[in-house]
């Protein structure tokens, strides 16, 4: 089972939980969402309330991705959902955390920045 972790809850996050529930409901569900990250715990919370509503499990929350990597073990990827300008960052700091990473579009804002993505990617 893979454990995937969501960051950044707001709307962008949400559809992805509402996403995950229609894989679920075609039997695509060799995953688990064991967690919810976003600096603004509230959204973070709310994301949480969707996913037990909608999957069946309240996934951890989390204000940090390095807060989310020292707490848990279960996370193997995660689903990148932040504002377009931390796409690149965050994504990074995921690669470098040895995680899988999905990004949602754009990947970033400058052609500089997805390089750099890319080459986290690569490296990882």
């Amino acid at each position: 089972m893979l454990g995937l972790a969501l960051i950044g809850c707001g709307g962008m996050g949400c559809r992805h939980i509402r996403g995950l529930r229609k894989l679920k409901d075609i039997g695509a569900h060799a995953w688990d969402l064991v967690a919810v990250c976003d600096v603004m715990l509230e959204n973070a919370s709310r994301a949480a309330d969707l996913a037990e509503t909608l999957l069946g499990k309240r996934p951890m929350i989390f204000a940090s991705l390095d807060e989310l990597a020292s707490a848990s073990d279960h996370v193997d990827a995660v689903i990148v959902t932040t504002s377009p300008d931390l796409h690149a960052s965050v994504g990074t700091a995921a690669f470098e955390l040895g995680l899988h990473v999905m990004v949602e579009k754009p990947i970033a804002l400058t052609v500089v920045q997805g390089a750099s993505l890319i080459g986290a990617a690569n490296q990882a």
